[in-house]
């Protein structure tokens, strides 16, 4: 059997390679202008700072996985807090939050929570399956149509 190799069979090769590339998330580095725009859109409460564990974006979609710290603060009475993870018997609280990019702005959609034992020990996965493809984030995002 002869191995016939013909440009645009290369091409067509490389050109459905590049589409399934681009079809998966990537996790966003800190330097990515996106993701202080994401992670504000995220976080709708501003005596919380979120502990990243996970952020992919991919197209106009995003996915983050992340722990939820409390700041430090001082109540209406002078008491001090010292913040901390927020916590639910002893247990971490993890949110995944879905997000679609559009009209200029991150929209987030907040999928079922879960715990973790800690920091370190994080479950970011849905359904067991990591979330890494465009698909995987818009079916998220599109069944929670409640935007909560």
């Amino acid at each position: 059997m002869r191995l016939v190799r013909r440009p645009e069979t290369v091409a067509l090769v490389l050109i459905a390679a590049g589409a399934a590339f681009a079809a998966l998330a990537q996790d966003l580095p800190a330097s990515d202008p996106d993701r202080a725009a994401i992670l504000a859109a995220a976080n709708v409460d501003p005596t919380v700072a979120l502990d990243v564990k996970r952020l992919v974006k991919t197209g106009g979609y995003a996915f983050v996985c992340t722990l939820m710290k409390g700041l430090p603060s001082v109540g209406d009475d002078g008491t001090k807090y010292p913040g901390g993870y927020w916590n639910t018997d002893g247990e971490l609280d993890v949110r995944l939050i879905v997000l679609k990019f559009a009209d200029g702005k991150w929209t987030p959609r907040n999928l079922q929570g879960r715990f973790a034992s800690t920091p370190d020990k994080v479950d970011c996965t849905v359904d067991h399956k990591t979330i890494e493809t465009v698909d995987q984030i818009k079916t998220l995002y599109d069944s929670r149509s409640d935007g909560g």
